[in-house]
This record gives structure tokens, sequence and C-alpha cells, in this order.
């Protein structure tokens, strides 16, 4: 991919966040939880991107530890989301199980393997297996009540097919990240391809912002 159109995409990504915090914001007080915590990762997804350009362009400080930050808050995010459905079938000890296990496997990989100051491909690969089979099991579950006579109304439906897009296009970047960002051009591209993902995540969540749920 060349330079020009890989920034290009991450730039479209970077203000594509836009769009659902404008529609979470104008539907604020019509927000069920699901959607409330959506506009709360959307919210934090963009602090996160401001201080990183504050660290890395102004004070010219490493931001890397921003990203380990974010990949934490953002798994516990969405698994809250996933958590209002997938409990039952699931325990609530099981599904927690899962969140205690991703968050301590996040810090081992913060402190002894990847470095808090490199990507944390180990912790970001681990929460996209996660978040792709909570997407699969809600799917599962869609197609077993079929008890949603209108399924574009609930939100988590859009939730999860943009996680699902997201997570499972970025995942083999996530892997294989560590072994390319040496490389300055297929880095562009990987973060280029990682925009376009990243974008339609967005455009997902905007939907799951503006859907008013039936009861």
């Amino acid at each position: 991919m060349e330079e020009s159109l890989a920034r290009f995409f991450m730039s479209t990504s970077t203000y594509s966040v836009a769009l659902p915090l404008i529609v979470g914001l104008m539907r604020i007080k019509r927000l069920q939880i699901i959607q409330r915590y959506v506009l709360a990762l959307v919210i934090f997804s963009i602090l996160v991107e401001l201080a990183a350009v504050l660290l890395g362009r102004v004070l010219h400080l490493r931001n890397l530890p921003l990203l380990h930050l974010f990949s934490a808050v953002q798994f516990t995010l969405l698994w809250f989301i996933f958590a209002k459905r997938l409990i039952p079938p699931f325990s609530k000890r099981f599904f927690g199980g899962i969140l205690i296990a991703f968050w301590s496997f996040a810090i081992i990989c913060a402190i002894w393997i990847d470095g808090i100051y490199n990507f944390n491909a180990h912790a970001r690969s681990f929460g996209a297996i996660l978040i792709i089979i909570f997407c699969l099991c809600y799917f599962y579950q869609r197609l077993r009540k079929l008890d949603l006579d209108n399924l574009e109304t609930d939100p988590l439906f859009w939730v999860t097919t943009g996680s699902l897009i997201y997570f499972s296009g970025s995942l083999i970047l996530f892997i294989i990240s560590n072994y390319i960002l040496s490389d300055k051009a297929m880095s562009f591209s990987m973060w280029g391809v990682h925009g376009i993902f990243n974008t339609f995540n967005n455009l997902f969540f905007m939907i799951a912002l503006w859907v008013q749920p039936t009861k």
C-alpha cells in the first residue's frame, strides 16, 4: 500500500470516531445501558487519541503505554456489553473469570513479555480472540432463540457486527505487528489496513447508538 493511501485510511479512521460521538451525544438521554457503554468506549478512545498526540507530538515522549491502557479498557467495556446478553447462558463466575484472565495476561505482557514501551501484540491478539468468540456466541444465541422480531433495532447486533469485522480483520495484524514494525513501508500498510477496519467499526458503533431498541 502506498504511504499516502495508508495515511489517508489512518486519518479517516481517526476522524470517523466523531460520527458515533455526535450521534451518542444527540441521543444521550434516550440511550439504553448497552448504548451507554458504547458511548463510553467512543469517548475513551477519543481521550486516548488526544493524550497520544499530546505525549508524542507535543511533549515528544513515548506514548505506547497508552495503548496498553486502551487495550485493557476497550476489552473491559466490550466485556460489560456482551455480559448483558451472554450471562446466561454463561455463568457470572465463568464470564468474570474471562475478564480476570485477560487483565492478568495483559499485565504480564506489559511487564515481562512485550514491555510497557512496546506494542502489546500478545495482549491485543488474546483480547481479539476473546471478543471474536463473544461475537460468535451472540450470533449463535440469536439463531437459537429467534426472539427478536426486528434484529436491526438491537444495538448489540451492530456492536457485534462491527467488532467481528474489526477484530477478525485486525487479528493477523496484531499477531505479526512486532515483526514488521521495523519495516516502515510494511508498518504503514499495516496501520492503513487497520484504519479501514476501525472505520467500519466506528460506523457500526454509530448505528448502534442511533437505533431505538424495541422492548
